[in-house]
């Protein structure tokens, strides 16, 4: 959340950046005022906005090194992690009651300035005009506007001193909505108090709404020495304004004045407008998110090559007598059981000493835990379930739920002949690699699932393909759920091999 904040804060500071320089002085007030809206309102969404990025228009399993993952990344049942989780979640609390104070205070605020002027039209005398209604305040004030009410002094109008440019400047305000603007800026401004920018852009926004007030008073008395003399009579006067209100009395510049006489050619104007379309180009690409889409790779069984041998796979496929099941990605989620307390040092002892007690030695001589008695399975079970996660991810062997059912994943027609392609592509049947070619005596509904798998750094040594496919035909689908189904306990898994024991 708190990199969203920073985002919208760079993001509206960037368009504001962009206005300064490329819009403020150009003579496109109209044009200006819907930019600086819009940016104001896309310098919230684009923070928002996140771009999943796939590897491959099909369905991708990524393999995910052992060696990458954290233990301390994966407690939820540890003790200390609760105490952590349950401090961030007291400090998040008090920082989103904080936020909340402070935007209930600016609403308050805002709330008592629209009572005070609202007020200041019920308790004073009102003249109404079609559009618009004149209201007549008995103090000494610089006219200005709000919706659509017209507020001036009563005796300066009685006496006929409220000159017509004057008039026409406010009800241009009227008639063009600014109050609607203001309004909005002020309630985000209470909502995102957050971000220092939106005083600046309120200020933008004023100034522009009196840019363009002035083209229109210039437009209707075509005198624009004569408005300008006036303006600079106005300033003087010193009287009160409101904050939500597009005063006749705002803080005038010399960027103000300058602006009633300035004239650009307009092909200049359209260039500038259109130099904004690779602006937003350039904010969605800096300022929103970028994410990769991963989905876990399903549990691969090998076997040697049979049938239909791709001859471009130059890597040897491992021989097993007994080939056990063999998992892409470790099941952190999947360890069974799990307490906050774990077990005594006693039991962990008892634990690996199990382990050893059914270690045995493969063919090149290597010492592995090939398969568990029942009576030492039970007893770690037992143990297993009773261990918080960090000792769970230290053993050799770990305890997983049993596989869930396998889920029908049909390759459309499309997708089947695009896995014809050999530099892409490396494909198995049921677990036997097979050559691009033979998938001609296929048809893509011969299959109940399909899986790829994108090869990373070494996988991809001495393979002329990308991907690794794995097509499942629908017995060999019906087996392996049958399979599963028939799984009841925990499945015993070495962590060091990632192979189920048998």
């Amino acid at each position: 959340m708190m990199s969203y904040f920073l985002k919208v804060i760079i993001c509206s500071a960037f368009f504001l950046a962009v206005y300064y320089v490329m819009l403020e002085k150009a003579k496109m007030a109209g044009f200006n005022r819907f930019y600086l809206l819009t940016g104001l309102i896309i310098s919230f969404i684009i923070p928002a906005i996140t771009f999943v990025d796939q590897v491959t228009v099909f369905p991708v399993f990524e393999e995910q090194r052992l060696e990458s993952i954290n233990p301390a990344a994966d407690l939820p049942l540890v003790a200390n992690e609760a105490k952590s989780g349950s401090e961030s979640l007291s400090t998040t609390s008090l920082l989103w009651t904080a936020y909340a104070a402070v935007v209930f205070v600016l609403l308050f605020r805002f709330v008592g300035n629209l009572y005070q002027l609202f007020s200041l039209a019920k308790r004073n005398e009102r003249i109404s005009f079609p559009g618009y209604s004149l209201v007549l305040l008995k103090k000494p004030i610089a006219a200005f506007s709000f919706l659509r009410f017209v507020f001036v002094a009563e005796k300066e109008y009685r006496n006929g001193q409220v000159e017509p440019e004057v008039l026409y400047h406010e009800l241009s305000h009227i008639r063009q909505h600014h109050s609607i603007d203001i309004i909005f800026i002020e309630l985000l401004s209470a909502l995102a108090w957050f971000n220092p920018v939106l005083f600046l852009y309120r200020k933008a926004v004023q100034l522009n709404h009196e840019f363009l007030a002035d083209e229109a008073v210039v437009k209707h008395f075509q005198d624009p020495t004569g408005y300008q003399l006036l303006l600079l009579e106005k300033i003087s006067a010193g009287a009160r304004s409101y904050r939500v209100t597009s005063s006749f009395n705002y803080k005038i510049t010399q960027k103000r004045l300058a602006m009633i006489t300035y004239s650009l050619p307009t092909r200049y104007n359209v260039l500038r407008a259109l130099l904004l379309v690779p602006v937003i180009v350039v904010a969605v690409l800096l300022f929103s998110e970028r994410s990769l889409a991963q989905v876990p790779a399903a549990p691969i069984e090998e076997t040697g090559p049979k049938g239909n041998v791709a001859v471009n796979d130059t890597v040897p496929q491992k021989q097993r007598n007994n080939p056990a099941r063999t998992w892409g990605v470790f099941p952190v989620s999947e360890l069974i059981g799990g307490t906050e307390s774990g077990i005594s040092p006693d039991e962990m002892e008892e634990y690996k000493k199990m382990i050893d007690q059914d270690r045995k030695t493969d063919q090149e001589g290597n010492a592995w835990t090939f398969t568990l008695s029942e009576k030492n399975r039970q007893r770690m079970i037992e143990l297993f379930s009773k261990m918080n996660r960090e000792q769970q991810l230290k053993q050799e062997i770990v305890f997983v739920k049993p596989q869930a059912p396998m889920t029908e994943n049909v390759p459309t027609a499309s997708q089947f002949d695009n896995f014809k392609n050999a530099s892409k592509y490396g494909i198995w049947i049921d677990n036997k690699r097979i050559a691009n070619s033979a998938l001609s005596n296929y048809k893509h509904s011969d299959f109940s699932q399909f899986t790829i798998s994108k090869l990373y750094g070494r996988a991809k040594e001495g393979r002329s393909y990308t991907h690794q496919l794995n097509l499942t035909t629908h017995a060999a689908f019906k087996r392996e759920n049958e399979r599963r189904g028939q799984i009841k306990e925990p499945v015993a898994l070495d962590l060091h091999k990632r192979e189920a024991l048998r």
